[in-house]
């Protein structure tokens, strides 16, 4: 009888192990829907060695997993808070590097895993996130000069968001007739 060809259709495929003992702690049980599929993505990044430069923003989780930027802030701070995650570097927004982020529960650089998810408790936080507002003071600038609207990160009484900009209060909006074609 001929040998079957040894074909394997999962061959350049990857999966995701996940450990019981991880799925049944009290620290999963408690993080919410968004929390838990962020968990997943993040774990859909991770490589054999990768583990610590991880890069995930909230943008892109945003279109990942179909959810408002809130929601997905909240599932970050949930992962951290809950010990899951660790953010390892801070953004920089002008260079557009996202933070960098290790799950705790896989090894880091030939470390063991730093198991953060099994040291929480309830109302407890394991990790914090490193957050720098983007806000730009009023008199660092001056009347005319134009933002990038990311600059802006809340709505302030000192800005005014316009289309993909964001101008100092005062200057009155450009009328389309004023715009020559090609000019934002």
């Amino acid at each position: 009888m001929a040998k079957k060809p040894q074909h394997d259709e999962t061959r350049g495929r990857s999966h995701i192990r996940v450990l019981n003992e991880l799925l049944r702690s009290a620290s999963y049980q408690d993080l919410s829907v968004a929390a838990r599929a962020l968990l997943f993505e993040f774990m859909t990044l991770l490589t054999a060695n990768n583990n610590g430069e991880l890069f995930l923003s909230i943008r892109v989780a945003c279109k990942r997993l179909h959810c408002s930027p809130g929601k997905v802030s909240s599932a970050f701070n949930e992962l951290s808070s809950h010990g899951f995650l660790l953010q390892r570097k801070q953004d920089h927004y002008q260079s557009g590097k996202a933070r960098e982020w290790q799950l705790t529960f896989k090894s880091y650089r030939g470390h063991p895993p730093l198991d953060g998810w099994k040291k929480w408790e309830q109302g407890k936080t394991v990790y914090k996130i490193n957050r720098t507002r983007a806000y730009v003071k009023k008199s660092s600038i001056s009347k005319g000069d134009t933002l990038p609207c990311q600059t802006v990160t809340r709505s302030t009484r000192n800005y005014k968001s316009v289309s993909n900009r964001a101008t100092v209060e005062g200057i009155p909006e450009p009328n389309n007739n004023d715009l020559q074609h090609g000019e934002i």
